[in-house]
């Protein structure tokens, strides 16, 4: 059996001088998902509107500030330090997602701050936001034929031709699936009541 060739152009279109990419389209759902899942869980425990959409001016600076950030320097930091101007070249491309996860903790700290509730209590709050938006993340790696996974013999692989000619475990779709997966094992656990919202539990097992 053959495996499955994906040799996709990253590029939905082009708008006059405005390049659409699949992987900015990801993003921009990843952000919108987050958020309309933050903001139907903070309205069903008593929050006001205004608390939930505080969180957009707080959290996605975080997401493109903590995740430019990251790449710069877990990357390539060499060459930014040397040209340290490049970091704002955002239309070269470079998100780290484990700096948008430090962004993301910090953000999440300031706003708990900001408004007078507990770190934990926001983090229980935002965890299953998270579970169902960073799966358009990796679909938007998929897209890039980037963060491929090893050599694989499964009937499955792919062959991310952009990347090379190797048949390869699609991991990214593996993330994909877990993001859901998680979610309904955040919503069982908080359905369960083993501990109230704010003692961290759902943060934690996310």
């Amino acid at each position: 059996m053959h495996p499955f060739v994906w040799n996709v152009d990253p590029v939905l279109g082009h708008f006059g001088p405005v390049v659409i990419r699949y992987y900015g389209l990801c993003f921009s759902l990843a952000l919108a998902t987050g958020f309309a899942v933050w903001a139907a869980r903070v309205r069903r425990f008593g929050e006001s509107r205004a608390f939930a959409e505080d969180m957009l001016y707080l959290g996605v600076p975080a997401v493109f500030i903590g995740g430019r950030l990251g790449f710069c320097l877990f990357y390539a930091p060499e060459v930014y330090r040397a040209h340290p101007l490049q970091i704002l070249a955002v239309w070269q491309g470079g998100i780290a997602s484990h700096g948008v996860a430090v962004g993301l903790v910090v953000a999440l700290w300031a706003f708990s701050r900001r408004h007078h509730v507990t770190w934990l209590r926001v983090a229980d709050y935002f965890a299953p936001a998270v579970a169902l938006a960073v799966g358009w993340i990796r679909l938007g790696n998929f897209f890039n034929s980037e963060v491929v996974g090893r050599p694989a013999s499964v009937p499955w692989a792919v062959v991310f031709a952009r990347h090379d000619l190797v048949p390869r475990h699609p991991v990214q779709i593996y993330d994909l699936l877990m993001g859901p997966a998680t979610y309904l094992v955040l919503w069982a656990v908080e359905r369960r009541q083993i501990r109230p919202l704010g003692s961290g539990l759902l943060a934690g097992t996310f």
